[in-house]
């Protein structure tokens, strides 16, 4: 059976992505800072659980004395914690791939997987962007992802790993645990408020243009970079291809609901701003032509993937 190393396993995404690629063939060992909840389903997929703190060099002493055929590599700060002092955001989001890359011993090559983010892009105009954009971030986290990109090419260069980067875009769904941080989502903040309080609150005019993808299309693109024999490139666009305003979004999740409870959700703006983003405004369109390669383009819709958490939010609370 194939080893796997999946760093930030009791994160959101490393959640859904340990319970997938589990599934998929893989042996997973599971990086975790803490321990997940005991007796849940999640552990028992997985075939050991390291837990220890990525900036604790006795984290990849344990992991030097493993051989795996694969890495996966998620850990980060968010956007937002990202803006704090540059140590500590450093520690986190960039030393640590480059930390594992060198413990690796010299003899055996793994494919590196390095869940990177399209902020690396900072500003995108209104155009259709490829991997071949030249990266100019706006902010520590694009800035720290496109720099932990460069350590995972530096590595590929000097034979030490296959490297690939994913760019990727908006993620929504459901957790796997009910502790996973993924409430501040757009998609998923926006169907919680719904279930809670029977209205959809945005934060700005609804103009500001963004590319979704469901959690279960990540899993799926991440497996099929993991098991691709050639791959189309050192970096792969993780997206939809379609870009909506967060209006527009806003409007699909009020449809869903009032299909499902026959009740209308109100979209409130906030006081004094007045309703955009009807689609008028040119936008722009990430390139999906390489995913689209490896047979990984998404599969679930938008109006299935609010469904699908919706599910969640009536079947389990909206804790």
């Amino acid at each position: 059976m194939r080893e796997l190393l999946l760093t930030g396993a009791g994160g959101y995404l490393g959640a859904h992505l340990a319970g997938h690629l589990a599934g998929a063939g893989w042996r997973v060992t599971a990086q975790c800072r803490t321990a997940p909840p005991a007796g849940h389903a999640w552990r028992d997929a997985v075939a050991d659980v390291v837990t220890g703190d990525v900036r604790d060099a006795a984290l990849y002493d344990a992991l030097a004395r493993r051989r795996f055929d694969a890495i996966v590599h998620l850990v980060s700060l968010d956007h937002h914690q990202s803006g704090g002092a540059p140590e500590t955001v450093a520690a986190v989001n960039l030393l640590p791939v480059w930390r594992l890359v060198e413990g690796l011993p010299a003899d055996h090559v793994p494919r590196l997987v390095y869940l990177s983010t399209i902020h690396v892009y900072g500003r995108i105009p209104p155009e259709r962007i490829s991997e071949g954009r030249p990266p100019t971030p706006g902010t520590p986290y694009g800035l720290t992802h496109w720099l932990s990109e460069e350590v995972v090419r530096f590595a590929t260069r000097r034979g030490r790993v296959e490297g690939v980067n994913l760019r990727l875009s908006n993620g929504y769904g459901s957790p796997v645990f009910p502790g996973n941080a993924c409430w501040s989502l757009v998609i998923n903040d926006l169907c919680r408020t719904v279930v809670r309080e029977g209205e959809i609150r945005l934060l700005s005019d609804g103009s500001p243009q963004r590319d979704f993808i469901h959690v279960n299309d990540v899993c799926r693109a991440v497996g099929a970079v993991l098991s691709a024999e050639r791959l189309p490139g050192d970096t792969v666009h993780v997206a939809s291809g379609k870009t909506h305003t967060i209006l527009e979004l806003a409007r699909r999740v009020q449809a869903v609901w009032a299909a499902r409870t026959g009740r209308e959700a109100p979209i409130r703006l906030p006081e004094g701003v007045a309703e955009s983003g009807d689609g008028m405004a040119p936008r722009y369109t990430i390139d999906v032509s390489r995913l689209e390669t490896l047979g990984a383009l998404p599969a679930l819709d938008l109006e299935a993937g609010i469904s699908e958490l919706f599910d969640y939010l009536e079947g389990e609370g909206s804790a």
